[in-house]
């Protein structure tokens, strides 16, 4: 595909990905800040909103697949299985379920968000993978204490979560992508730790 122009402004897919993946570290801002104070006011969980939003992206990721529909933005190789998109939402959604304080979910999602794009261009601009993994690292870590999550973890926690975090961007499995892997390996480690 190429690129989408308005005027002198262009997007790559490459682009409009990071993009939406650094969009969807609004996700525990907007689900804390707005959906739990709805749900205590209409008495409906907002986890089951979360849960909707899934299954609404999941069955229209399943009719993309189904119609062999081409969207902008979407890698060769996700013609035929779900998109990178449907594994962040479903990262998304089990991190807000089974997170154990808002700070912790808000710091998986946040940092998987940041990091990933990051780790890609890096990638792209064919930096070793050491250097991508301490840059990605790094950022993990600043997500972490910017978002006040750090109160929470001992420092060698930080430190296993942040490399544990940047490793899980290299395995891009069929059935599991690292935007999945980015938030749920953290998710589990923590929860182990604590």
């Amino acid at each position: 595909m190429s690129r989408v122009r308005w005027a002198n402004f262009s997007l790559s897919p490459a682009m409009v990905r990071r993009v939406v993946h650094l969009l969807s570290a609004l996700v525990p801002f907007l689900y804390y800040d707005l959906l739990v104070p709805l749900g205590d006011l209409y008495v409906v969980s907002p986890l089951l909103f979360v849960l909707a939003a899934l299954i609404s992206v999941l069955i229209i990721d399943f009719f993309r697949i189904y119609f062999r529909w081409s969207v902008y933005g979407q890698r060769p190789y996700e013609r035929a299985r779900l998109s990178s998109l449907s594994f962040l939402c479903i990262g998304i959604s089990i991190v807000l379920c089974f997170a154990t304080n808002r700070a912790v979910a808000t710091a998986i999602i946040v940092s998987a968000a940041v990091a990933d794009p990051l780790m890609g261009w890096l990638k792209e601009l064919r930096y070793g993978r050491f250097v991508v993994c301490l840059a990605g690292s790094g950022v993990v870590a600043l997500c972490w204490w910017l978002v006040g999550a750090v109160s929470v973890i001992l420092a060698w926690q930080l430190v296993a979560i942040s490399c544990v975090t940047a490793l899980a961007e290299y395995p891009n499995w069929f059935w599991c992508d690292d935007d999945l892997l980015m938030q749920l390996l953290p998710l589990l480690l923590i929860t182990v730790m604590q």
